[in-house]
């Protein structure tokens, strides 16, 4: 609705997570070097946590489109919340490529996965499990499973599967108060949101990409939007996006402090 208006070739602040879109901010760079490096190492589990909207799905797709071939496959559970024996036949499915006609035990979906990852590793490929939203899992049964996983080929050299949890910070609690999970989890990763310094490349980043001709913010309006967004990249689009349109509605030439305030104020009901 707004791009000619501000000479646009797209919406710069659509929520989508093409991997083009990365913003390489230096915690963000940090974790993905040692989620890369830890699974490639053979690291038996590994976590990586951070608030609502900082960008854990994005660098998790960059993650997976940076991992070596003995990496492969990788399962992705985002639905944490299944009771275990159903995650299990997930996982199952996930690993062997093959669909039960109806859930199985956990027996029998343990034994396909077993034989499933004795033939990756006969293959010298190591299955990534990666637990999104892990911060729900509260299951103690399945706590205990999890790590379970990692033993199910005795004698073979390292761990046959990478187990990566994504969550919010209270999943650090939660791995901490299951001993076997604690003791497994070797490496983890925190994510915070982008400095103010950061935050004008964010949006730099982002308008470049559209194809944007000129400096649309003000210089007094950068601290503004890190101020309002606390940093993290999620409130930064709404709050940039809808600044752009009610610009745009208002005829302003460039987004300043007092139009971010009222796209604040706007967005606050919302919230509400």
């Amino acid at each position: 609705m707004y791009e000619n208006y501000w000479e646009l070739t797209c919406q710069p602040f659509a929520e989508r997570n093409g991997l083009d879109l990365y913003f390489p901010a230096e915690s963000h760079q940090g974790a993905l070097l040692k989620l890369r490096y830890a699974i490639q190492q053979g690291a038996g589990g590994t976590a990586l946590v951070g608030p609502p909207g900082v960008g854990k799905s994005l660098l998790i797709e960059l993650l997976k489109a940076h991992l070596e071939a003995d990496n492969q496959p990788v399962a992705q559970v985002s639905f944490p919340l299944l009771p275990a024996a159903d995650l299990l036949a997930y996982l199952a499915e996930e690993l062997s490529g093959t669909r039960f006609l109806q859930t199985p035990g956990p027996r029998a979906s343990l034994r396909r996965i077993e034989d499933a990852v004795g033939r990756y590793a006969a293959l010298r490929q190591r299955p990534l499990l990666i637990f999104d939203e892990a911060q729900l899992l509260h299951d103690a049964e399945l706590l205990d499973m999890l790590p379970l996983l990692l033993n199910l080929l005795p004698g073979a050299s390292g761990y046959p599967v990478a187990l990566l949890f994504v969550g919010e910070g209270q999943l650090l609690r939660t791995i901490s108060r299951n001993a076997t999970l604690n003791s497994r989890v070797s490496v983890r990763c925190q994510l915070r949101a982008l400095t103010q310094s950061e935050t004008e490349q964010y949006v730099g980043q982002r308008l470049q990409a559209a194809g944007c001709p000129r400096q649309i913010f003000t210089r007094a309006a950068w601290p503004i939007l890190w101020q309002l967004s606390g940093g993290i990249p999620r409130r930064i689009n709404r709050l940039c996006d809808l600044a752009l349109l009610i610009g745009y509605a208002e005829s302003h030439d460039q987004i300043t402090p007092e139009l971010l305030d009222n796209v604040q104020a706007e967005l606050l009901p919302l919230a509400a």
